[in-house]
Formats: structure tokens, sequence, C-alpha cells
């Protein structure tokens, strides 16, 4: 009786043995995807000097929300930096006490198929500072309250850009009710 249980326990053994030899061989192994998978988005941004004075300082808020979730006190010609996390929806705002706000919107939506990728993006640009209270009057007060760009995940390029289509027509449009005032 007990060489039939001992002998039971070596051949499971040796089926378990030639299953993991087997697998490891194999040139297709199962790909797990951690249930914690995150990708991330790093917004790198130049605030541009401006003619005014250079003591000009002004705070940037990482808004999640409609709640400030991180914010930094910058002068122009220097940079400020954001970690964002995948299919979210922020916005960052660039104000002074003197200046209208200026808001970039930010969709970290990730397509489906790119999500398990544990990517690190990167987004650099310059932005112009705010403009002042006195020079948003030459401007059609609606369109100054819509965000200044979008940026989202650009499906082709597989990568973060600023939305173009969305960017040209804010500009337009706040050229435009420029010319006619």
């Amino acid at each position: 009786m007990k060489k039939i249980k001992s002998a039971k326990a070596v051949l499971v053994i040796l089926l378990l043995l030639i299953e993991i030899c087997v697998y490891s061989q194999s040139s297709e192994k199962i790909q797990k995807f951690p249930s914690n998978a995150t990708n991330y988005l790093d917004l790198n941004c130049k605030l541009e000097k401006s003619n005014t004075k250079a003591s000009n300082t002004y705070t940037v808020s990482l808004i999640l929300q409609n709640e400030e979730i991180e914010s930094v006190v910058i002068k122009p010609g220097k940079s400020f930096k954001f970690s964002l996390k995948e299919n979210t929806w922020y916005a960052v705002k660039i104000k002074n006490e003197e200046s209208v706000a200026k808001i970039i919107s930010i969709n970290t939506w990730i397509p489906m198929g790119n999500r398990y990728s544990l990517c690190h993006y990167n987004l650099s640009f310059e932005i112009g500072a705010p403009i002042s209270y006195a020079e948003a009057k030459n401007f059609d007060a609606d369109l100054i309250d819509f965000p200044v760009a979008v940026i989202l995940y650009d499906t082709q390029k597989e990568t973060f850009n600023l939305d173009e289509k969305y960017f040209s027509n804010i500009r337009e449009g706040l050229i435009g009710s420029m010319v006619e005032k």
C-alpha cells in the first residue's frame, strides 16, 4: 500500500516537472497584465518671457474635478512639470492677480490596446504668459473663457499632442474678434 502511494506521489512530481520544463521552453508564454498598471504623462511646460516686468510671478495650478491638486509659482522664462495619470481629464490654469487665467485642457485617455504597456509619455512645449485684464478688453469675452489648448492622445502617432484643429479655431476666433473691435 505504501509503495502505491509513494509511486503515485513520484508520478505526480514527475508530471509537474515535465510540465514546468515544457512551459519554460515554450515560445508563447502567457502574458499576465498587472491589475495596477498605470501609464503617466509628464507635462513639461515653459512660460515664455513677456515684455512686461520680469518680476511678475504666476501661479500654475493643476486641477482635477474642479479641485486644485497641485500648484507652483513661477516667473516668465521658467518651466513647470506635472505628472498626470491615465484616463483622466485635467486642467492647468496659469494666472496672477493682473491677468486673465490661461487654461490648458488635458485628456489623458489612452486606447485599451495601449493601457497595459506601462508607457511613460512626455510632452514638452512653451506657452505665452496670460494677457492682462486691459488687453482682454480687445477680445471676445466668451472666447477668452475657453481653454487656449487641448492636449489628448494621438492614436496615429501613439503619443500625446496638441489638438491642432481646436488650437487653430481658438486662435482664429481670438484674432478675428480683435480685428472686429
